[in-house]
């Protein structure tokens, strides 16, 4: 019985005419071609300056005709009209889709002095290029202008924070399901608290919602809330404390404290929803004629104005119970374009276990076009209210919070001395945090005297305080406040509180990810955190003045005695405090120090502690702080997660994230193709520079960077290659072993082994779209015989089965011509076969005239096939194959087997409809046993 494994159907296409040949030109798939002899390609970097790049190729082509195939993810940034000029027209093909261009040098080769070329990029931008021969051989594999992220400490200080090897990543695409999508904007709540205080009791619950809060309480729909004038900017990911006062001889009171200007419904400016928060991306600036380097113009989104070249639309909302919380998650999907780049921003908010609120932006290229140059921000104005009022009471006149740092570079601390509450920004503890934040958001103040449109301006410096800034940052290379470690509580700054002339300054937060090219179908996201804290009279406030969590432990080195932690609390109504800790809950919460006075009940105060852990073994550890004071009330308990080191862990380690953590012996990687691209981490406690290397089983060690400084010795940090594994065809596991290596002790190493072995691949035949016949001339009463024109096209089996290969065999279906169009009476039939009216892709509406048809006779090894007229079709074997099952890939090239044995008679008859004609044929593989 034989099985069908694989099928491949193409058009032909013959011309009834005069005599002429047409050679179509056919871009191929990567194929590859068993010869021993190597094709040589060498990219190289010739000229750089601020808007271009030049590039030299080199090439010595040894197996076939001097085809190559350049792939890069940025094609539209190579000067195609200069390669027009050098190469020739005809020669080059493009395949936007794909992203590939097909050179034929096979004429160039002919003038050119030494076998090389320039190619020119027209937009300096991390521009990356590989290129294959026609058979499917990688032959170079370039980037240029990227940059160095080794040599960036701030990519350093977070291994996944939008690094090169994660920044394409969209954690929100893996969280995709179940979600339900509703038509009204609606409020989502979180676990509520209960207090008591001066004799009331209050429920606290936290809430989120998008757009402004009054119209998530109307659940006005969101046609409604666009269509609002100023329109609502449903882009805001808002959030409040909701509180409901319980009175035993009244009504209940319920009161929502705000923090963002817009939710308290402002009637003297007209101005209503939510307006300084929003998240946007960079497209403004490709519409922008001046545009200024690393500063690239940003528009906010606000009424999509109809003279705004970038527009805003297509708004989804969804929401899903979180399966953690059991609390309602909401994501918001919209879509910004400008021409034909566009971006798909998700935005998702949650509450975590802590009741705190997560929110996630991400923003993935639904575009053309790769986008060049990308960055994807967040705004969020920071404004108190109580209940559309100020918390003094005054309305509608503003009242800005002080801005605070919450200190280890964790982000910053809102809060109001009327207002009872404060906010809390996480801007640095996820995977994803922020590239950059800074102080300030999009109001009319922010442009005040500044040369550059916001967030882009310079630094200023006030005296006593932290370095500041008229806007966030100088520019996109900018990080901003992230990475201050300014200690917990330092003021950043207070509207006018300096200054006379500071009117510049505007509560707020502006964060934005790192410049990227964004190629199409990728994403990149940040993520931050909101805490919204109650505060009351009869309350402690506590905080750490350190990030740390389970999967993100402080490292301890071996031997050390004790902790020391920097703490800090606010206290209205206790005189002092008592500090009680435990371990990993081995003991009850043991006294760490007592009556410490609390110096001012106003405000935060601020103490340097040290915990003992002498006595602990080495590895991780949970140490739970809180306070109690003399009044008996007791802070919320906070979490430091901390690792110990052994012996071992002193010495250098080295990982493998990706393409698999898990591989061993028994159970390696299922290799399907020739290269394997690795991303890992890599830290070192007591190495002043370090080298890494590989070596693939007992070959020769490969380098991956050498005499590495390690300037930050308590960091992880990131390393990638990628590697060529052609010459394994067998089917062994083979292991490839990563050391990190000290440069001055090579006896203190770490190890890592990745183990792979090539997979049952599958059977898959590669042919052109099309074979052209040329044009041929028919006199009268004569048949003529013709060949199959495959010069630079190629017929391939793919079969990459191993152990499993049977032998196949190969079937070709010739199917009758079928009439496709008549010569027209103004158009004169060329002699060379250059005319493009001749293609069928060109055809005037694509019809077939399936009443004009020839069935040829096909004749194979010099033998005649029967036909079978009833299906218009002849079918014919043309090869059997006879695989090494000890080897991986046992394809083959049938190019030569079909140029050397296929003749079709074309009848006579045929002459009496002069024009084009085209033929469906079709492969197949099957079974020979």
């Amino acid at each position: 019985m034989h099985k069908n494994v694989a099928v491949k159907s193409f058009l032909l296409v013959i011309c009834i005419a005069f005599i002429s040949i047409l050679s179509g030109f056919t871009e191929q798939k990567n194929l590859n071609d068993p010869i021993d002899d190597k094709n040589f390609v060498e990219v190289s970097q010739v000229d750089s300056s601020e808007q271009e790049l030049q590039l030299k190729i080199k090439y010595d082509f040894k197996k076939n005709d001097p085809i190559m195939i350049l792939n890069s993810d940025q094609l539209k940034c190579i000067n195609i009209d200069h390669l027009e000029k050098l190469i020739g027209q005809k020669n080059i093909g493009i395949n936007w889709d794909e992203n590939k261009l097909t050179l034929n040098l096979s004429d160039f080769s002919k003038t050119s002095d030494d076998d090389s070329f320039t190619i020119d990029i027209t937009s300096k931008v991390p521009f990356s290029l590989n290129v294959t021969d026609i058979t499917g051989d990688l032959l170079a594999d370039n980037s240029f202008n990227v940059r160095d992220d080794d040599d960036d400490d701030d990519e350093e200080t977070e291994i996944d924070e939008n690094s090169d090897d994660h920044f394409y990543d969209d954690p929100q695409e893996q969280d995709n399901q179940e979600w339900e999508e509703i038509d009204r904007l609606t409020i989502s709540k979180g676990k509520t608290i209960n207090y008591d205080t001066d004799g009331l009791h209050e429920k606290v619950t936290p809430i989120l919602y998008f757009g402004a809060l009054e119209y998530a309480q109307q659940d006005l729909s969101l046609q409604q809330a666009q269509m609002k004038k100023p329109s609502d900017n449903l882009t805001a990911p808002n959030s409040a404390l909701e509180i409901l006062v319980e009175r035993r001889k009244e009504s209940d009171l319920i009161y929502h404290y705000t923090n963002t200007y817009g939710d308290s419904e402002l009637t003297q400016s007209g101005r209503k929803g939510s307006h300084e928060n929003f998240s946007t991306t960079n497209l403004f600036d490709y519409s922008s004629k001046d545009k200024i380097e690393n500063k690239p113009r940003l528009s906010s989104l606000g009424n999509n104005l109809s003279d705004n070249p970038v527009k805003t639309y297509d708004y989804h909302l969804y929401k899903k119970e979180d399966p953690l919380t059991h609390k309602t998650m909401q994501r918001l999907t919209y879509r910004q374009s400008y021409e034909k780049y566009e971006v798909e921003i998700t935005t998702t908010q949650r509450f975590d276990n802590d009741n705190k609120i997560v929110v996630s932006t991400s923003f993935k290229n639904t575009g053309e076009l790769d986008i060049p140059s990308f960055s994807g921000y967040n705004f969020r104005d920071i404004t108190f209210h109580i209940d559309k009022k100020n918390s003094d009471n005054s309305n509608p006149a503003m009242e800005d919070p002080v801005m605070r740092s919450m200190g280890a570079s964790r982000g910053v601390i809102a809060f109001s001395k009327n207002f009872q509450n404060h906010i809390e920004f996480n801007l640095n503890g996820f995977p994803r945090a922020p590239y950059a934040w800074g102080l300030g958001t999009v109001t009319e103040s922010s442009h005040v005297n500044e040369p550059y449109d916001y967030p882009w301006g310079n630094k200023i410096k006030y005296p006593n305080l932290a370095t500041l800034y008229a806007a966030s940052f100088t520019d996109l290379n900018d990080v901003g406040l992230k990475g201050n470690n300014l200690p917990i509580g330092t003021h950043f700054f207070q509207k006018g509180a300096n200054d006379p002339d500071d009117t510049k300054f505007d509560a707020g937060l502006t964060m934005h990810t790192k410049n990227h090219v964004l190629p199409k179908d990728k994403s990149v996201s940040m993520t931050y955190g909101i805490s919204l804290v109650r505060e009351l009279k009869h309350q402690i406030v506590f905080n750490l003045d350190h990030d740390t969590a389970e999967t993100r432990p402080a490292i301890i080195h071996n031997g050390e005695k004790d902790i020391p932690l920097k703490i800090s609390w606010k206290d209205k109504s206790g005189d002092n405090e008592d500090i009680y800790y435990s371990i990993d809950r081995s003991t009850e919460f043991l006294k760490l120090k007592s009556k410490v006075t609390n110096t001012n009940k106003d405000k935060f105060n601020f103490l340097e502690i040290n915990v003992p852990i002498e006595k602990l073994q080495p590895g991780p550890h949970d140490l739970e702080l809180y306070l109690k004071n003399d009044r008996k009330i007791q802070s919320k308990t906070i979490h430091y997660h901390f690792k110990i080191l052994s012996p071992e862990d002193m010495m250098p380690q080295v990982t493998i994230d990706s393409p698999s953590q898990l591989t061993s012996m028994e159970n390696p990687f299922d290799l399907q193709n020739s290269t394997l691209i690795f991303n890992g981490t890599w830290h070192s406690l007591k190495s002043k520079s370090v080298h890494l290397e590989y070596q693939i089983d007992d070959e020769k060690t490969n380098n991956i960077f050498t005499n590495k400084v390690n300037s930050k010795p308590e960091k992880n940090h990131r390393w990638a290659i990628k590697i060529l594994l052609e010459q394994f065809n067998d089917l062994k596991t083979h292991q490839i072993t990563f050391r990190l290596i000290d440069e001055e002790d090579s006896t203190k190493n770490g190890t890592e082994i990745f183990y792979f072995k090539h997979g049952v691949g599958n059977v898959e035949i590669f042919s052109p779209a099309n074979i052209h016949f040329g044009t041929i001339n028919l006199p009268s009463n004569t048949d003529r015989y013709v060949k199959p024109r495959v010069n630079n096209d190629h017929i391939y089996l793919k079969d990459q089965r191993g152990e499993q290969a049977t032998p196949l065999r190969i079937n070709l279906e010739v199917r009758g011509f079928e009439f496709e169009k008549p010569f027209l009476d103004s158009e004169e039939v060329p002699e060379h076969g250059d005319n493009p009216n001749l293609s069928p892709d060109d055809s005037d509406d694509g019809s077939i005239d399936s009443t004009k048809t020839f069935v040829p006779s096909v004749i194979w090894k010099d033998q005649l096939i029967p036909k079978d007229t009833e299906q218009n079709v002849t079918k014919v074997e043309i090869y059997q194959t006879s695989p090494n099952k000890d080897i991986w890939d046992n394809s083959e090239d049938l190019t030569n087997i079909l140029k050397n044995n296929l003749v079709l008679k074309i009848p006579k008859e045929a002459s009496k409809n002069p024009g084009s004609y085209v033929s469906h044929w079709t492969w197949t593989a099957t079974d020979a046993l």
